[in-house]
């Protein structure tokens, strides 16, 4: 579905975090989003969301140290 939305190349948790991100306009911590989808290994969700990042899909920003 996401080839048919110009974007190439997402795998099915990179879809779903994309998904979860945007859903509300809030904005979310990698915590929330691992918790949400029941994932245990943040490096996972890290990975797509460094993905989405790159393609300018979404913008991330730290906060707090």
């Amino acid at each position: 579905c996401m080839g048919a939305a110009g974007v190439r190349d997402l795998t099915f948790l990179d879809v779903l975090v994309l998904h979860h991100v945007n859903h509300r306009g809030r904005a979310k911590r990698l915590a929330d989003i691992c918790f949400v989808l029941n994932v245990e290994d943040t490096h996972l969700v890290t990975y797509a969301l460094k993905k989405l990042v790159g393609l300018g899909l979404v913008a991330g920003e730290r906060v707090g140290k």
